[in-house]
């Protein structure tokens, strides 16, 4: 079951009450931000349930977490741009919702890769919210201000999208536009070359040894010979794919 939009983090709690009351053994959660489903997350702790979350940061109310390992994708963003503007020149971010760990481990490893290049010089880093739209406001007047940016790259695909719409009105098509997801839109833009770069997250994969854990957990088991599982159990990674125009016809 999920909310009603990514950002209803008061109907995501309020399902998670309803699934805790219900009194399953086990139950899989991927909130909205760090902090909307902690009142549900103690709950199921005072309940004796346990708790595996998917796709975001590590929550101490979890045993363990299933997923990609967002702080990646935004190293091998910020590298492949890197890389191919040669290594020197302006670049910027546009971010997912402040307050969603995976925008922030993202962001993170973005900025962490240019922290010691000295010829590049991140120009900005601005709150898009996932959303098509606002990363189009973003780019237009990033343009302007910056006629010479290189590249922007974005949390998601959806805002790169924009990005390239932007780019596409203004007549620019030597920018390139980095995404995260490796949607169908995402990988249709690349494969026309209005989008540069995205990376794949498995969700079915990660829905596979997502059960997987969770089943073995519910049990009372040990996770530590899953695949991709981390020393300390905590923690089960599924890798980010790099996808560009050499190999985006895997992805579709």
């Amino acid at each position: 079951r999920g909310a009603q939009t990514e950002t209803d983090e008061e109907g995501q709690l309020t399902l998670l009450m309803d699934m805790v009351n219900k009194g399953y053994n086990a139950i899989l959660v991927s909130g909205i931000s760090e902090a909307n489903l902690v009142p549900g997350m103690e709950a199921a702790m005072e309940a004796g349930i346990d708790l595996t979350t998917v796709m975001d940061a590590f929550t101490p109310y979890s045993s363990t977490t299933v997923g990609a390992w967002h702080y990646q994708a935004g190293v091998q963003g910020a590298e492949w741009i890197y890389n191919t503007i040669g290594q020197k020149g302006k670049v910027a971010c546009i971010t997912g919702l402040s307050q969603a760990t995976a925008a922030q481990a993202r962001t993170q490893g973005f900025n962490d890769f240019y922290a010691d290049k000295s010829d590049i010089e991140v120009v900005a880093v601005q709150n898009g919210d996932w959303d098509r739209q606002k990363a189009y406001d973003i780019t237009e007047t990033l343009l302007q201000q910056y006629p010479d940016l290189g590249g922007i790259y974005c949390n998601n695909d959806t805002m790169a999208l924009g990005v390239a719409d932007a780019c596409k009105k203004a007549g620019r098509n030597d920018i390139l536009i980095l995404g995260i997801d490796a949607t169908a839109d995402g990988c249709a833009a690349i494969t026309n070359g209005t989008m540069n770069f995205t990376v794949y997250q498995s969700a079915t994969g990660q829905g596979e040894r997502l059960i997987q854990a969770g089943k073995i957990l519910a049990q009372g088991g040990s996770i530590k010979d899953l695949d991709g599982a981390a020393e300390n159990e905590k923690y089960v990674w599924v890798p980010f794919e790099k996808v560009d125009a050499s190999n985006v016809r895997n992805y579709q």
